[in-house]
């Protein structure tokens, strides 16, 4: 047994346990047991992300942002067993689209083209402004089983 007193010793400890927490925490954006699984510690007040998708006819040529209101004809992507949190992820996270990444957002979407002819996908966002939650919904792509056009306000390689 050592001979350091025990206050010591258990400050040590407990400076230790807290640094490797919070390594563990800075290397994993905030995401870290057991405040991985309650975003409301986690992700409070920061601005997310979210994709929606629609039912759509022809091509899009109005790429304006929308309220959520105005999004008729929602398609749910769970019972078509696209992962809706998968998806956002991939989407939120990617800042330039490229060949790799349309491919795999047409891969996300082609059961629900198999489904439906045509599919708008939205990059829904919301943050907090002040009291209030600023939510928009902006026009990402239009899929089909065979054809993915993003939009012109998207970043494209």
């Amino acid at each position: 047994m050592s001979d350091r007193p025990l206050s010591t010793r258990a400050l040590r400890i407990a400076l230790a346990t807290a640094l490797a927490w919070g390594v563990l925490v800075a290397a994993h954006e905030g995401e870290f047991y057991p405040f991985s699984i309650f975003p409301m510690f986690s992700q409070a007040g920061k601005p997310w992300t979210r994709v929606l998708v629609q039912e759509a006819e022809a091509p899009p040529y109005d790429w304006s942002y929308r309220g959520l209101d105005s999004l008729n004809g929602l398609i749910p992507l769970l019972p078509l067993g696209v992962p809706q949190n998968d998806v956002s992820t991939f989407v939120g996270k990617t800042t330039e689209w490229d060949g790799a990444s349309g491919h795999t957002l047409g891969r996300f979407m082609a059961p629900a083209t198999r489904r439906y002819e045509a599919v708008l996908v939205y990059r829904v966002t919301g943050r907090l402004a002040g009291d209030v939650a600023s939510i928009q919904a902006h026009p990402l792509a239009f899929a089909t089983a065979d054809t993915l056009i993003f939009s012109p306000n998207e970043a494209v390689r």
